[in-house]
């Protein structure tokens, strides 16, 4: 199973979060989650890889015409520690 297949599966079990704060999520996830990480087996994360998704992200914020803020790079930080800690859980 690819990263970007587990998320799909987590975002559509979050039934306990209301629905505005679904809808960021699925954007974090969907903008800049996959894109860096989507195609990746689970079993083949590493730390290097998610290091160098956010590497590309910050790297493409000097091209932005708006940069990501510190607050939404905390927030994709978390929902994916969120979605990872789900996926070990699950086994």
């Amino acid at each position: 199973m690819t990263v970007g297949q587990w998320l799909d599966i987590w975002l559509a079990t979050r039934h306990a979060i209301r629905p505005a704060t679904q809808r960021i999520y699925t954007q974090l996830v969907r903008d800049y989650v996959k894109p860096g990480l989507g195609n990746v087996a689970l079993t083949e994360l590493t730390i290097g890889r998610v290091q160098a998704m956010f590497t590309s992200l910050l790297r493409a914020n000097a091209t932005r015409v708006r940069p990501l803020s510190a607050t939404t790079l905390q927030r994709i930080r978390e929902v994916l520690r969120a979605a990872l800690n789900g996926a070990i859980r699950r086994g």
